[in-house]
């Protein structure tokens, strides 16, 4: 019988490196204009005007084998974004050249270099493009303007997909969710070490070569939506840790299962400044609110996040198939907005 392995989640996006991956500039966005006497400052007395939303029209057809890994992937990448509003993702074969010789690099070499499973490729090795996501970007001809996620296709459970363990995270969810991309690239190899353990990388590449686009003025999302059910309890694993305080188990491992929650996450539009009146996280039936982490721009200790949203973990695991009530109370753009919605768990992890 084979034997299963879950890698924590690495990832490399344009304002993000983790585990040795290469980053270029992150993505500017245009920041959204005021037409307020005084700006944001006249809020609430001044609402400003909103600025529309420049989106790419509905993606053609990908053209990813019927069954594959990477159409599974895109669908559902293609899927979630069209529920939240996110502009449509083209795929781009430059970036599927791009993620294929990366997952290749780590199915030659995993075997004996464990750290071939990173966002970094060693010149020395076989199957080599380029060491950061942009320098693999540029070698496959698309350009440097390349964000990076990798992950193993080797999950069960609540979590049964790549595009689910990445939305299961923090810093991973505000990469396939970025507002600003505009192209994506899908790699896949199928590969098990001799001793049994399931590796099948994964490799989505992130792109804008061709500049941003973009969300109007008065946009906000959660994730997970409203009424999601199914919510899985607990977060999946990443690096690098989005918080400090995260306890380990009688092993001396960080312990994701009971230390967590599955995060929440309130966003607006990017460019936008995201102000918290108030957040609360009920059991439905109870006003008891659940102990979260507020996790912002302003206190993330990797300066990863961006402050157009804020993310909630709390400090133990949601309780299987329960519906929990989340409220939020905010302001953006000079617009005060309110969030209520419910969320039903899974009814295990495992």
């Amino acid at each position: 019988m084979k034997s299963t392995l879950k890698l924590t989640l690495i990832v490399a996006t344009l304002s993000l490196t983790a585990c040795g991956g290469g980053s270029t500039s992150a993505p500017s966005n245009p920041p959204v204009s005021q037409t307020c006497a005084n700006g944001a400052a006249d809020w609430p007395t001044c609402t400003p005007a909103v600025t529309p939303a420049n989106l790419q029209k509905e993606a053609p057809a990908p053209t990813y084998a019927s069954g594959s890994v990477q159409l599974q992937v895109y669908s559902e990448l293609a899927a979630v974004r069209q529920a939240l509003k996110l502009g449509p993702l083209y795929q781009n074969v430059k970036l599927d050249l791009s993620t294929s010789n990366h997952a290749g690099f780590i199915d030659v070499n995993i075997d004996t270099n464990p750290t071939a499973f990173s966002h970094s490729e060693d010149a020395a090795l076989p199957g080599f493009t380029g060491v950061t996501p942009a320098d693999r970007g540029v070698f496959a001809g698309y350009g440097n303007a390349v964000a990076e996620d990798v992950v193993s296709n080797n999950y069960s459970g609540a979590i049964q997909s790549p595009v689910q363990a990445l939305l299961g995270s923090v810093y991973h969810r505000a990469s396939i969710l970025g507002q600003c991309f505009k192209d994506v690239g899908i790699g896949y190899r199928n590969h098990v070490t001799p001793i049994g353990v399931i590796i099948n990388p994964v490799v989505i590449n992130l792109g804008y070569q061709t500049g941003c686009q973009t969300n109007a003025s008065d946009f906000t999302y959660s994730y997970p939506m409203a009424n999601q059910t199914n919510v899985p309890l607990s977060m999946v694993p990443e690096a690098p840790l989005p918080f400090t305080d995260m306890p380990k188990d009688q092993f001396g491992n960080f312990d994701w299962k009971n230390g967590t929650s599955y995060p929440i996450t309130i966003g607006v539009a990017a460019g936008s400044v995201l102000i918290m009146d108030s957040m609360t996280v009920t059991e439905q039936g109870s006003t008891a609110a659940l102990d979260m982490r507020v996790l912002t721009a302003a206190n993330d200790a990797n300066k990863f996040l961006a402050s157009y949203q804020i993310t909630f973990v709390g400090k133990s695991p949601f309780k299987p198939s329960t519906t929990y009530n989340v409220l939020f109370k905010g302001a953006s753009n000079g617009r005060a907005f309110t969030k209520s919605f419910t969320i039903s768990t899974a009814a295990s992890n495992n």
